[in-house]
């Protein structure tokens, strides 16, 4: 076995790799330039989805750097019991007493 010496390359913790740093950055991103904040959103679910898969909702992710496009959100389905419906497979079948 050899050892050796490789070098890592990582983001400036003073600049956050703009090559820049900011003398009067604004109050409310603190130079970030983009802010955190809470929105609700309505989403449509499919038919038959299962545990685990999910729904990816363009451009309603984090916002890009340096005012770029916002990412996409995913969200990850989890199928909770119900007292009245079971699930076989893709089927939902009624519990009738």
């Amino acid at each position: 076995m050899q050892q050796g010496f490789f070098s890592v390359t990582q983001t400036c913790r003073q600049c956050s790799g703009s090559g820049q740093i900011i003398s009067n950055p604004c109050k409310e991103c603190r130079g970030q330039g983009r802010i955190e904040r809470n929105k609700t959103l309505s989403i449509k679910i499919p038919a038959g989805v299962d545990n685990g898969d999910r729904i990816r909702l363009a451009g309603e992710g984090e916002a890009g750097p340096v005012g770029g496009q916002n990412g996409d959100l995913f969200v990850q389905i989890q199928v909770e019991p119900h007292e009245v419906f079971e699930r076989d497979g893709s089927i939902s079948i009624v519990k009738l007493q």
